[in-house]
């Protein structure tokens, strides 16, 4: 089924329905009255509107199950009803649908999440998982995640979809508004970036602008991500006529978009607030001589909070990784984060092992800086239980600092990386330690490639770490990790990262060996690098060796700088 959806895909432009709201309440839907109760009581009119859609050309109908979750239908005391709600509408969807799909649609519960509101993560994933296990039971086609403004939100119905079934392909749609952004902040590159790297087989927005503004959106998303992308467009912006919400694009107005958007890579196109079977018809019209575009986008290494997206390509700046942030009060918390983050680190790395942090803890750590700070997190534990709860929490998508070559440490970590769609350090560390040449550093790095790809997790998601080790103890160690860099770059095609100073361990003037170091493995061909931010002449140095390595086009940034 999965493979059936997506195949077809790679060579047609699949056409979806238009509004449903619109049309329940032109069938006489009242407004003390759950939309989706009608699959119950009034199925002939929910029938009536798929078969109007169908006749107009739509490939796809979608259930009218968009509020369908026990926190919305308990507003009209349905809360027990959800399985029955939402299969009599997959049921009714299935009677007329002959030829196409159908997709379970799911919108937002309807509670903020945490921090904003009360709802956990764990919560929110529990409430999606249980309409997405009806809707699956009952033989939908696609899960279609829509209308999410928050993050977190479409973050948590993903994980929750992953968890119910390998099989049904997941759709994940955001809002943005005329500055193309959330209203918690995210923009379509973010979306596409955490939403990729989750796992959802579609990526894309709906509602709140007409089809100019989700035309820019679908252009940052296609530049971004080379998953299907879905795009469903209210029929203009709403106006307020005689106090009424009114949609005035016409159904010509609006299908002028439809080459446009296929020219710009969308695979599915549909429509949202003010759309009809008229709307759709002439979607229709235009759709049936038009193929869909490859996808344009770069594979690169890319991090995320809510708020800011981190990329990494052999052409951009490397990645400067915050260390020695201190959890132990809040107020020096926020206040190295906002030294470091001002200081130029892109990913703060919250160290908690060794201490006594807990599930609850590592949650609140990760709130405090994601509301004094928009940079990306790394976070760096051995309990795996404390892991999880800080990948819950962060709202983007983070990094594991780290995993090993050792098959115990793969097994542990990998299924984690993969569930919450986090990045990797790969330490290049195996069950007899730290090897002494750069050719066996090279093996291990290959092996976690291997290991990762069996999991689902692309290459462009790991820094490999080919482990610094004091010259105080192996002085030929150095340049043994300075040859690793270079061969891993070269051989496996993978970006890297150094814990810079445990190279002068135990030795005089530390931070002389310190900085001729990280020039010189940047001239190997560093990417990333964990440093104290706050270390003025580290940052100099940095700053110097990018423009000699050509990271800093017409050094830019040194100039500016200093």
């Amino acid at each position: 089924m999965k493979s059936d959806f997506l195949t077809e895909l790679e060579s047609e432009v699949l056409l979806f329905d238009g509004a449903m709201g619109t049309q329940l309440q032109q069938a006489g839907l009242g407004t003390d009255t759950a939309p989706e109760a009608w699959n119950l009581e009034n199925p002939k009119a929910i029938k009536k509107i798929h078969k109007s859609y169908l006749a107009a050309g739509s490939r796809v109908i979608q259930t009218n199950t968009f509020g369908a979750n026990c926190i919305k239908l308990g507003k009209y005391d349905l809360e027990d009803k959800v399985t029955e709600i939402n299969q009599a509408a997959v049921e009714i969807a299935k009677e007329v649908q002959k030829d196409g799909y159908v997709a379970g649609s799911i919108g937002p519960l309807g509670k903020l999440f945490a921090p904003m509101g009360t709802l956990t993560f764990r919560e929110g994933v529990d409430v999606f998982a249980e309409q997405i296990r009806a809707l699956v039971n009952a033989g939908v086609d696609v899960i279609s995640f829509e209308t999410m403004n928050d993050l977190q939100e479409l973050r948590a119905a993903v994980v929750a979809a992953k968890e119910v079934t390998s099989e049904v392909p997941i759709i994940a749609q955001m809002t943005f508004d005329e500055n193309l952004r959330s209203l918690s902040g995210t923009n379509p590159q973010i979306a596409a970036t955490v939403l990729d790297s989750l796992g959802a087989d579609i990526i894309g927005a709906n509602c709140s602008l007409g089809p100019q503004g989700l035309l820019e959106v679908l252009k940052a998303l296609n530049r971004t991500t080379d998953k299907p992308i879905i795009i469903q467009p209210n029929a203009g912006l709403p106006e307020i006529v005689d106090g009424e919400t009114v949609y005035q694009q016409s159904p010509e107005e609006m299908a002028e978009y439809i080459k446009r958007f296929v020219q710009e890579g969308a695979n599915i196109i549909g429509g949202c607030c003010g759309t009809s079977p008229e709307h759709i018809k002439a979607f229709a019209e235009k759709l049936s001589r038009l193929e869909p575009k490859r996808s344009a986008a770069d594979k690169k290494f890319r991090l995320a909070s809510g708020m800011e997206l981190v990329e990494l390509s052999e052409d951009s700046r490397s990645l400067m990784i915050g260390e020695q942030i201190n959890t132990d009060s809040d107020k020096r918390l926020t206040e190295e984060i906002k030294d470091q983050v001002e200081a130029g680190a892109q990913v703060l790395n919250i160290n908690v092992d060794g201490t006594d942090i807990d599930g609850v803890e590592i949650q609140q750590v990760v709130e405090r800086v994601q509301k004094t700070s928009r940079a990306s997190m790394a976070i760096d534990t051995a309990d795996i239980e404390v892991l999880e709860a800080g990948l819950e929490a962060f709202v983007g998508k983070a990094l594991i600092n780290s995993v090993t070559g050792r098959e115990e440490d793969l097994n542990r970590i990998l299924p984690l990386a993969k569930k919450y769609g986090a990045g990797l350090i790969c330490s290049t560390v195996d069950d007899d330690g730290i090897p002494g040449t750069a050719e066996k550093r090279v093996e291990i790095a290959k092996r976690i490639k291997q290991q990762t790809g069996e999991y689902g997790i692309a290459p462009e998601d790991l820094l490999i770490n080919p482990v610094a080790v004091t010259v105080s103890s192996q002085q030929e160690a150095a340049i043994e990790t300075l040859q690793a860099i270079k061969l891993i770059k070269e051989h496996l095609d993978l970006k890297t990262v150094l814990q810079v100073d445990n190279i002068s361990d135990k030795l005089p003037k530390r931070l002389l060996l310190d900085r001729t170091f990280i020039s010189m493995a940047l001239g190997y061909g560093l990417d990333a690098y964990i440093i104290d931010p706050l270390n003025e002449e580290i940052r100099e140095t940095i700053l110097a060796a990018e423009v000699l390595v050509n990271r800093d086009r017409d050094a830019e940034r040194y100039i500016t700088e200093f």
